[in-house]
């Protein structure tokens, strides 16, 4: 049974993990794949909005939810890997958030 539970939570830290590559791919090539034209307000006020902001958060819940998963039962060798994994994403959303309500 306990191999299920580690199992879910891997697969939900796998998954937020490529939500969360995949929107910053997104971000980076917005001109490219959307026509986005950087400095452009209305484009990347819409773009921002509907795709990158909505990605990031369900992308931070998934990893907020595997972090409340591993807490009570938490084993540092069995869950290491899904810490890992979601690590990058908790920590840049800190420094974000950082960035945002400091400068």
């Amino acid at each position: 049974m306990h191999d299920k539970y580690l199992n879910k939570t891997l697969i939900i830290s796998v998954i937020s993990l490529i939500i969360f590559i995949g929107v910053q791919i997104l971000n980076f090539f917005r001109q490219e794949l959307f026509g986005v034209v950087p400095g452009y307000a209305p484009h990347n006020f819409s773009f921002n909005l509907l795709i990158y902001i909505p990605a990031n958060i369900i992308s931070l819940v998934l990893s907020i939810v595997v972090i409340k998963k591993i807490y009570p039962d938490f084993r540092i060798k069995k869950n290491l890997l899904a810490i890992l994994i979601i690590s990058p994403i908790i920590l840049l959303w800190i420094y974000t958030m950082y960035i945002i309500f400091v400068f």
